[in-house]
């Protein structure tokens, strides 16, 4: 869209993810698992918003990579009435992008950092870790923050 402003670079957010038994991660709205590199967006039916053809990432829409830049994190801070084990961390998106007041969505994202869940156990964990075998993990959210500041990043990425 000619409207819309260009930026080279990449966005760095957090986020939260649900965590399957077999170790994956999978969004916590769509339940999309993620893959331990790139991960690339697509267009999934959302209750309320138009069904037809449209942008991906676009401004009429909500499909996307989603990630905060402010340092929030809902899907993880607000565990009242939780089902499923979750896990935090930091993601770098690119692409499509669209930047709002707490965050982003994005058209690509790879994973950058975990943080340790302090209630799952040590065979779940093992699980994880041998998913996503080269993303670090941190003991806390703010020790994955400090490794990776949130916000936005200048840096080219090749396309897939």
């Amino acid at each position: 869209m000619a409207d819309r402003p260009f930026a080279a670079g990449s966005l760095v957010g957090s986020r939260a993810w649900i965590i399957r038994d077999s170790g994956t991660l999978s969004g916590v709205y769509h339940r999309v698992p993620w893959s331990a590199g790139l991960n690339l967006a697509e267009c999934l039916p959302t209750p309320g918003v138009g069904d037809g053809p449209h942008e991906l990432v676009g401004i009429d829409c909500e499909c996307g990579f989603y990630a905060y830049h402010d340092g929030s994190n809902d899907y993880w801070q607000d565990r009242v009435g939780w089902t499923d084990y979750r896990v935090a961390g930091i993601i770098e998106g690119w692409g499509r992008c669209v930047v709002g007041l707490r965050g982003f969505r994005c058209e690509k994202a790879e994973i950058r950092a975990l943080v340790v869940p302090e209630d799952v156990d040590d065979v779940l964990m093992g699980r994880i870790r041998s998913r996503y075998p080269d993303v670090p993990w941190f003991d806390t959210q703010a020790e994955a923050v400090a490794a990776f500041p949130l916000g936005a990043e200048r840096r080219d990425h090749a396309e897939p």
